[in-house]
């Protein structure tokens, strides 16, 4: 079992390991934003001995909090990244079930209208994954918030379009691999902006691997997880974006570096996702965050940030390259 410690006992202990403790406010630090999530979550490019925990010499207090200040605003540029994109999916998704079933839910909430896909273990047993969107769905149909309730009540419907807005995201992605054939293809021709006439499965399978990592990130973030060494293949679940030429070639990703792990489901993979699927002024602000930030670590850091790069997934030949180039 492990010992509970005082915040006296915590600052000692790091002491004995040889962080030098150099801000005045590190015990206030620790009492208000943790031990664990400071240390425990960004301690690893700082130490000499992994078994031990042993600092490297010279190690501070305020590198591990920087990391760990940088790491909490980069988790909330890609919240908002996230929130955005998951808007603009239900957005979409919406306006094609609209357009192919019309605006009652009796209609396009139809089982029969979809794929049933794979059977998953929910909160109510074990069910086909069409039926748990569903469920999903009706339950939100039937519940007396708002705007579900004004809706009924005024119109004597609910259009997807208004119901989609309050699904969460797992109920909106799981509903877009469901979907038939045309309306995923012309959902992706949408979101991947290409010609409707020349969307093959790969693309379609591109798409659904993009929204993946993005709800992945989302998840994390929404949950106050570590994000600049996140990488969701490493989850129980293991997701990965599958080697799709032209993204990859944009990644400065080759087939072979591929097969090594890069452009998969990293963050720096995700960076990508997003820019494949932000609207442009939002991704500018995103990158221009991005870029703004590491230029503070690579300056604090100096031999560390090529560390921080690596977590990051940053390709070796494009570590020593300026941020702009990387992140582009």
């Amino acid at each position: 079992m492990k010992p509970f410690k005082t915040i006296d006992q915590q600052i000692d202990m790091l002491k004995d390991r040889g962080l030098l403790i150099d801000l005045k406010s590190t015990k206030e630090i620790l009492f208000k934003e943790g031990y664990y999530n400071i240390i425990n979550g960004y301690k690893d490019i700082f130490l000499s001995d992994t078994y031990e925990e042993k600092f490297s010499k010279g190690t501070r207090f305020s590198d591990i909090y920087m990391l760990y200040h940088f790491d909490n605003l980069l988790r909330d540029n890609i919240l908002n990244a996230c929130i955005s994109i998951e808007s603009i999916i239900k957005t979409v998704i919406s306006y094609y079930i609209s357009d192919e079933y019309g605006i009652c839910e009796s209609v396009y909430l139809d089982r029969s209208k979809y794929r049933t896909g794979r059977v998953i273990t929910t909160t109510n047993g074990r069910k086909y994954e069409i039926d748990a969107v569903i469920d999903n769905l009706k339950h939100l149909k039937n519940s007396n918030d708002e705007p579900f309730k004004h809706y009924k009540d005024k119109h004597g419907h609910i259009p997807a379009w208004v119901l989609l807005k309050g699904a969460n995201f797992w109920t909106v992605k799981t509903f877009f691999k469901l979907l038939n054939k045309d309306m995923k293809s012309a959902i992706t021709a949408k979101l991947l902006d290409k010609n409707i006439d020349y969307i093959t499965e790969d693309d379609k399978q591109f798409l659904s691997d993009l929204i993946q990592i993005i709800y992945k990130f989302r998840n994390c973030a929404a949950h106050g997880g570590r994000m600049y060494n996140l990488n969701i293949k490493t989850r129980k679940v293991s997701s990965s974006i599958k080697y799709y030429k032209p993204f990859h070639d944009q990644m400065n990703v080759s087939s072979s570096q591929y097969s090594l792990g890069y452009g998969q489901s990293d963050f720096y993979a995700f960076y990508f996702a997003v820019k494949e699927l932000l609207p442009n002024n939002e991704y500018q602000v995103f990158n221009g965050t991005i870029i703004n930030l590491l230029k503070i670590i690579k300056e604090r850091y100096n031999h560390r940030y090529i560390l921080i790069l690596r977590k990051m997934g940053v390709p070796e030949h494009m570590l020593d390259i300026p941020e702009e180039a990387i992140f582009k």
